[in-house]
Formats: structure tokens, C-alpha cells, sequence
């Protein structure tokens, strides 16, 4: 009865159509926004955004060190992070000669699955830096590489405060920023690969492009066909024969010429 009562009062649909108009507005402007977003950054740094902003959802704060947020089940991996940070956090700022400048935050995972959602991360993936923050999967702990895996990431943290997520992504090519992390962290990241095995495969041809800008829609510098832990392990040794090769460390002369 009221649905005919309210489709045939014509004072009624006249006002309902400004409103209906506005709504189809607001909805192509933020499909707009949408589309704007992933031509800018592309999708797999798109997913990578999206799922961040979800990095506060169903966790929970250790009572012992604030900077650790854990999901239900991963309290015993919380507390292994919490129990090496501040060591982490020594061995970076001491390399890079500079503080970080904002709080510290890092969201340990009970699962896979859910380190994946949190933050868009691989299914093979021990940890991430994303938009700013740390996220650590039970991987890193399942072959007993936190640790590394921890200052492999803060490395990037560093990296991302000094340059902006802007300039991270657009202007550092990957097999820098990777390479950086890997050198500081003593191979963390790159385990499954040996020096002498990188060196083999570089000998054979087998190597990737070291190209002198990042790129928005993938990883400047990294080889499909090469494997990401022999592209770390590989990328590590180029940045450290940067560091060796005119004794000032110019891998990192060259991550602080983006801090300006």
C-alpha cells in the first residue's frame, strides 16, 4: 500500500531525484578515485594499500611492548619480536648513522591466510614493509629467520622514511632497495641462496638489469626469470661491491641523495 502511495506522490519523486542523482555522483567519483589509483600505482601496490589500512583489525596490543600488535595464536612469536627489536633497531640506525624518526609498528601473524589479507604479502613471504609499517608471517619463525627478517625490514622502514612512499616506490629500484636490506641484515631475505651460488649464476649469464630508477607498476630491476631469493642474494652482492668498491659506502650515499 505505501509503495503506491509514494510512487504515485509526484512532490515525493521530485524530491528523491536530486538525491538519487547526487548518489550516482558520488558513486562514479569514487570509482573514479579508484581507477585513478591503480593507474598510478598499479594493482599490486593498489592490494598492497587496501590491505593495510587493515593492519588494526582483530589484533592485539602487547601489554609489554606497545610497538607490537599480534593477532589471537601468535602471542609466544610476539614476544620473540619484542625481545630482539630495540638490538634490530640498533644494528640499522647504526649503519644508516640516523635515528628513525617515527614510532615503530609491527603486526605479527597467527597465519599465512591472514598475514596475506593483512597486508597483501606472497603465500612464500616472511615478512613485509607496507605504507610505513612491519608485518611478520609464522614463516619467519617456522625456519627460525626472524630476526634477520626483522632488520631486513626495518631497513626498508628507513629507507621509506628518508625517501617518502612516493619516492620508495617510483625512484628506488628494487634491486637497490631489496640489495640494502639483504647487505644490513646479513642475508636476511636471501638464505636459500649462497654467495658462491648468486656468483655462479651471474657467471652463466643468469642476473638481473640493475636499472637506475624504480618503476609504479613493478619492481624496476628485478628478472622474471630469476628466482627472488637469488635475486636477493644477487642484488645484496652488488650493493655491498658498491659499499667496497670506493670505501664510503655508496649504497648508502646513493638511498641519501633521495632523503633531500
Amino acid at each position: 500500500m505505501f509503495e503506491g502511495v509514494v510512487g504515485n506522490n509526484e512532490s515525493t519523486q521530485e524530491i528523491a531525484r536530486p538525491w538519487a542523482k547526487k548518489e550516482k555522483r558520488n558513486m562514479f567519483r569514487l570509482f573514479a578515485a579508484i581507477l585513478i589509483i591503480v593507474s598510478i600505482v598499479g594493482c599490486s601496490s593498489t592490494n598492497r594499500l587496501l590491505s593495510s589500512l587493515r593492519y588494526k583489525n582483530d589484533v592485539i596490543k602487547l601489554q609489554t611492548d606497545e610497538r607490537i600488535l599480534f593477532e589471537k595464536g601468535a602471542e609466544k612469536e610476539a614476544k620473540l619480536i619484542s625481545s630482539i627489536l630495540d638490538s634490530s633497531i640498533d644494528v640499522v640506525t647504526r649503519f644508516y648513522g640516523s635515528p628513525f624518526t617515527k614510532d615503530i609498528y609491527i603486526t605479527v601473524s597467527a597465519s599465512q591466510k591472514h598475514f596475506m589479507r593483512r597486508c597483501g604479502g606472497s603465500p612464500k613471504a616472511r615478512g613485509m614493509f607496507n605504507w610505513g609499517r612491519i608485518f611478520i608471517s609464522p614463516l619467519a619463525f617456522t625456519r627460525d629467520t626472524y630476526e634477520k627478517i626483522l632488520v631486513h625490514e626495518l631497513a626498508h622502514l628507513h629507507t621509506g622514511e628518508k625517501t617518502g612512499v612516493f619516492h620508495y616506490v617510483s625512484d628506488i629500484p628494487a634491486w637497490f632497495s631489496e640489495g640494502l636490506s639483504v647487505y644490513v641484515s646479513d642475508g636476511g631475505g636471501a638464505e636459500s641462496v649462497s654467495d658462491s651460488q648468486a656468483i655462479d649464476w651471474i657467471i652463466e649469464g643468469k642476473h638481473f638489469n640493475p636499472t637506475a630508477k624504480g618503476s609504479l607498476f613493478k619492481p624496476s630491476g628485478y628478472v622474471s626469470t630469476l628466482p627472488w631469493p637469488m635475486f636477493y642474494r644477487q642484488a645484496g652482492l652488488f650493493v655491498k661491491y658498491l659499499s667496497d668498491f670506493d670505501g664510503v659506502l655508496a649504497a648508502a650515499a646513493f638511498y641519501l641523495s633521495f632523503s633531500s
